[in-house]
């Protein structure tokens, strides 16, 4: 989203620059209704919207454009270009199934050479209609791509009548199976989430959303959440080799076990001629948890030259309980032939 105010400010910019080139030329002056949405104190759920004005009060036209710092806050774009004298319009509304304190803004960029980008603050509280316990998402803690883990939390009902919940139909909770119970009618509920293996590995993220019979907020959100890793991997798993790059390449190998004291490395084999490797002594323990052992590996290749046209391989051997795991395999390539 920065990025794209950043390319937007350079735009607008080089259009202002070729502006004052010429000296006393007409130039736009922007004027907006309000620099402020205060959005108050509200429900989860309900809306929140206001509409902005901008004017032309220069005597050249205006370009304008509108941007949000982040995907809980939407924007439409005014009119551009904008004529001397005339009116034109926006909107923000903000995404109140998040709860707590909005302290965010929407970014006005514009080609007047004395106000090119006007800041409009968005804030407010939004007050939760189920306060989560221990918290309103389910987090998992680190673990391996082909674990089984379950994980719960509690629905608490902070609206003043009840309320109550039921899945959303026909959600795709992609790696996770999610239930929800009922504990107390329209009072208090109980969320759980199950991986369903294999999971990513890295990153499993999965949005819940949950129906109510509540009138003005039909729907609440939740999330599942949890980092997995493999068992057993080696980073990086592919060596680029350059034409530019001549004499003996060194590439330091991270063979990374997860909450795994026990597997050794047994042995290595490279698929090419001149190529070596050398243990060295393994690195801190990593990770959430420091729940990630680190093994290195110093591999030595040869030139780009040497580097066969269909590329080359690294194997990594280890006594691993699963054979997935026995054998790890780095990928060598010559940059020229991908």
């Amino acid at each position: 989203m920065t990025g794209r105010i950043r390319g937007l400010s350079a735009l607008l910019l080089g259009m202002l620059a070729a502006s004052c080139a010429f000296g006393d030329e007409p130039t736009p002056r922007i004027e907006v209704s309000d620099t402020v949405f205060d959005i108050g104190e509200i429900w989860q759920g309900r809306p929140a919207q206001k509409s902005f004005s901008i004017t032309n009060a220069g005597d050249a036209p205006l370009n304008v454009g509108v941007e949000a710092s982040c995907g809980c806050t939407a924007v439409t774009q005014p009119k551009t270009p904008l004529a001397p004298g005339a009116t034109t319009s926006f909107s923000i509304t903000y995404d109140t199934l998040l709860q707590g304190k909005i302290d965010k803004r929407v970014v006005i960029v514009s080609s007047d050479p004395e106000r090119g980008r006007i800041d409009v603050a968005v804030r407010g509280h939004i007050k939760p209609i189920f306060e989560g316990k221990p918290r309103y998402r389910i987090l998992f803690l680190p673990m391996t791509i082909d674990d089984v883990r379950k994980q719960s939390i509690r629905l608490v009902n902070k609206y003043p009548e009840p309320v109550r919940l039921k899945l959303k139909p026909d959600q795709d909770f992609g790696r996770f199976a999610v239930e929800l119970k009922e504990l107390k009618a329209g009072q208090e509920y109980e969320l759980t989430a199950t991986t369903v293996p294999p999971l990513a590995e890295d990153f499993n993220h999965t949005e819940i959303l949950l129906a109510t019979d509540l009138e003005g907020t039909p729907i609440l959100k939740s999330y599942a959440t949890g980092r997995a890793h493999a068992a057993a991997c080696v980073r990086p798993f592919n060596v680029v080799i350059d034409p530019e790059t001549h004499g003996p390449i060194k590439q330091e190998l991270s063979i990374q076990f997860f909450r795994d004291r026990n597997t050794k490395i047994t042995g290595a084999k490279c698929s090419m001629e001149r190529c070596s490797w050398e243990r060295m002594p393994a690195a801190a323990s990593s990770g959430p948890l420091k729940a990630v052992r680190n093994e290195r590996i110093v591999l030595t290749l040869p030139s780009h030259k040497f580097i066969p046209p269909e590329g080359a391989t690294f194997e990594i051997y280890t006594d691993h309980r699963d054979e997935r795991y026995k054998t790890l395999t780095v990928t060598i390539v010559r940059s020229d032939a991908q």
